[in-house]
């Protein structure tokens, strides 16, 4: 059986009877493993409820996505990081996190508030030494600043729906981090084999049903150059060793 990995879905989003469904149907039609992303306390209850269900095939993030950090003010966040602090423990890992810069569609006064979320993170991260997933648009040399002012590398970092160009790429495999695809990109040949996910971010215009990575997979294996069951096997092997320790 090949061994098909979502490096990065959000099922946590919609009722649980049809998150459950859909879950259902993805690991009957081969996915083994699915990772969530995380974007802020009310989908964290949600994420534990599904891991439940699927012990051994879901893995569970806690954060405060980029995005959501426009819905609180400084002083809610500090309490959602205090929440975080203690509750990590008991998921597999950090995310999302990062800085989104996309000024169409974020808000310029709340950048700063990202940067400050994004340390907070990074720090809460190293402490409880989980793997880090990263949402990083229109931000990368910000991001990477950031990143190795607060020495983020201690912990595996996966960069989710990579957005950057070639050189970005470079600086990212260079601090020894994942970087995850949503779609199949000429790109992908120049990140190191044992460095590369691919995910679906449940998006379904690319992905039928949301869920469905195996086209996915067909496609960058045609990319690459590799046989399908080869590529699926690096990338599994890649994702085990992130290091997910089983939440407490």
């Amino acid at each position: 059986m090949i061994p098909y990995i979502d490096a990065h879905a959000h099922y946590q989003q919609e009722p649980l009877k049809e998150a459950l469904a859909r879950l259902q149907g993805a690991f009957d039609a081969g996915i083994q493993k699915i990772a969530l992303g995380g974007t802020h306390p009310p989908d964290w209850k949600q994420q534990v409820q599904l891991q439940h269900h699927f012990p051994e095939k879901i893995f569970t993030h806690f954060g405060l996505h980029p995005w959501w950090v426009e819905q609180y003010s400084r002083s809610e966040m500090e309490k959602i990081f205090e929440q975080l602090d203690s509750e990590l423990p008991l998921v597999h890992g950090l995310g999302e996190t990062g800085l989104d810069f996309y000024a169409e569609k974020r808000d310029p006064s709340r950048f700063e508030d990202q940067r400050f979320a994004f340390r907070e993170q990074i720090k809460l991260a190293v402490k409880h030494q989980k793997p880090m997933v990263l949402h990083i648009v229109h931000a990368h040399d910000e991001a990477v600043k950031i990143l190795k002012e607060e020495k983020a590398s201690r912990v595996p970092l996966i960069l989710h729906r990579f957005s950057g160009n070639a050189e970005n790429l470079r600086v990212y495999a260079e601090m020894g981090a994942y970087l995850s695809f949503h779609e199949s990109k000429k790109l992908m040949k120049e990140v190191p084999l044992g460095q590369l996910l691919l995910e679906t971010d449940s998006n379904e215009k690319m992905h039928p049903g949301g869920w469905d990575i195996r086209p996915h997979y067909q496609k960058t294996a045609e990319i690459i150059g590799l046989p399908l069951e080869e590529l699926a096997n690096k990338l599994a092997e890649n994702f085990d060793k992130i290091g997910y320790s089983r939440p407490l």
